[in-house]
């Protein structure tokens, strides 16, 4: 887990994503995630399973808004080009 230790020092969002929440025999409990979380600093958490399309969509979402959100201050090069 040092590569997450690692990122944290560059300008990188992190979501822990727990895949297979179709599966009944495969349990990993609340605090076990949310101790997770703590440790690694670790804001977001979504439960997905792309058998049933359960929150897929729902990560790049909150991606894009984050995204947005983070470079909505920032200035931005105009690459229009002029018609001769």
């Amino acid at each position: 887990m040092n590569y997450i230790n690692e990122l944290k020092n560059e300008n990188v969002i992190i979501f822990l994503i727990g895949t297979k929440s179709d599966l009944d025999n495969i349990i990993i409990t609340k605090c076990r995630i949310n101790d997770f979380m703590l440790k690694h600093n670790i804001k977001k958490y979504f439960e997905t399973s792309s058998l049933e399309s359960i929150n897929i969509n729902n990560i790049f979402i909150e991606l894009s808004y984050i995204l947005i959100d983070k470079t909505k201050n920032q200035k931005y090069i105009n690459f229009n080009i002029e018609k001769n």
